[in-house]
């Protein structure tokens, strides 16, 4: 697995373990034991704040933001966009290196057919090459490339009469 990668789902599950494994009402030595282990885990520096329903991670590598009304990073992509009509629920938004891997998770009560039809239109509207299309059970994932990037989509009906979205941006090297 390509180094980039690793980076990015270590981020991912170390941010859902603050959130599972601490819960939303994180104390500051709690906070600062969380730090620690995540330094311990990745060789570098953390910042973990727990503040409004949020927990936000920032290391070295990148930061990671879990919780209610949570925006993309400040640097997301103009030309990748994020499904609106998102509805009020966590969302996972990470920049998980500063060579611009990102990392959205978000659900919405639009169906999967809707949120599909609206990705397939704004990829090719924002000059994205769709390199696949998979159809599983409930969803899709879509792949695309622009450039140096690398883009994934995945689109998922919940058993709740919503539909989940995970968008993933890698650079190709």
């Amino acid at each position: 697995m390509e180094k980039g990668k690793q980076k990015a789902i270590v981020f991912g599950v170390i941010a859902v373990i603050v959130v599972a494994g601490l819960g939303w009402f994180m104390t500051r030595s709690n906070e600062r034991a969380a730090e620690k282990a995540i330094e311990s885990a990745t060789g570098g520096n953390a910042d973990v704040d727990v503040k409004g329903g949020k927990v936000s991670v920032k290391t070295d590598e990148g930061e990671s933001v879990v919780g209610q009304n949570v925006s993309v990073p400040s640097d997301w992509p103009e030309d990748v966009m994020v499904y609106k009509g998102v509805k009020d629920t966590t969302v996972v938004a990470a920049s998980t290196d500063k060579k611009g891997s990102y990392t959205v998770s978000l659900t919405t009560k639009d169906s999967a057919e809707t949120v599909k039809n609206t990705y397939d239109e704004a990829l090719a509207n924002n000059g994205w090459t769709v390199s696949g299309e998979l159809a599983v059970q409930g969803g899709t994932l879509i792949t695309a490339t622009k450039d140096t990037r690398n883009l994934s989509v995945t689109i998922g009906a919940g058993d709740d009469a919503t539909t989940s979205v995970t968008i993933v941006i890698a650079p190709t090297s």
